[in-house]
């Protein structure tokens, strides 16, 4: 009886779903809301596209505000539009200021 190879031992529904998931999926998934608001919209974890992390930061803090600055004008599009939805003028205003 051969040897299977790990990559043989799974199966190709499996392995689609591993490539669907994690970091990768963050970056590429327009439909993944990036801002999730906490305690009423006090706090708000920022999915990161890149490293799939999500910081909690307190809704308009300058932190919360610059990490928001520094991934980009790539993801700013979706993020004002999450930000007007959510409600946070202010914090949509300092990012359109930027």
């Amino acid at each position: 009886m051969p040897v299977l190879s790990r990559d043989e031992v799974v199966s190709k529904t499996a392995r689609a779903s591993a490539v669907q998931s994690g970091p990768k999926k963050m970056q590429t998934d327009p439909g993944l809301r990036r801002l999730v608001p906490l305690n009423g919209g006090e706090h708000v974890y920022l999915r990161h596209p890149i490293t799939g992390k999500s910081p909690k930061y307190r809704v308009g803090s300058e932190q919360f505000i610059n990490a928001l600055v520094e991934l980009g004008d790539q993801w700013r599009p979706q993020l004002l539009i999450e930000l007007k939805e959510l409600g946070w003028s202010e914090v949509y205003d300092a990012l359109e200021a930027r």
